[in-house]
C-alpha cells in the first residue's frame, strides 16, 4: 500500500505525520498483536520506504520577521 500525502500549512504537515505513525504501528500490532517482543524486533528489520520534503523557508521567513519586529518596538 502506497500513499502520497501533501500539506500547505504546519497543522496538516503534523497531522500527516502524526497518521503516518499510526498507520506503521498499526500494522506492527496486526503483525505481532499482543507480542510486544515481536512487535519490536518486527519494528527494527521491517521494511517500510519513507521519502519526506519539508520546505521551512517560509515560516523561517515569518519568524524571522515577527522577531525583526519586535525588536524595533
Amino acid at each position: 500500500m502506497k500513499r502520497t500525502y501533501r500539506a500547505t500549512t504546519a497543522e496538516a504537515a503534523l497531522d500527516i505525520l502524526r497518521a503516518a505513525t499510526k498507520q506503521i504501528e498499526g500494522e506492527l500490532l496486526a503483525y505481532a498483536p499482543g507480542d510486544f517482543q515481536a512487535r519490536d524486533r518486527a519494528e527494527a528489520v521491517a521494511p517500510v520506504s519513507l521519502s519526506i520534503s519539508l520546505d521551512l523557508t517560509a515560516l523561517i521567513e515569518a519568524t524571522s520577521e515577527k522577531h525583526n519586529q519586535a525588536e524595533n518596538l
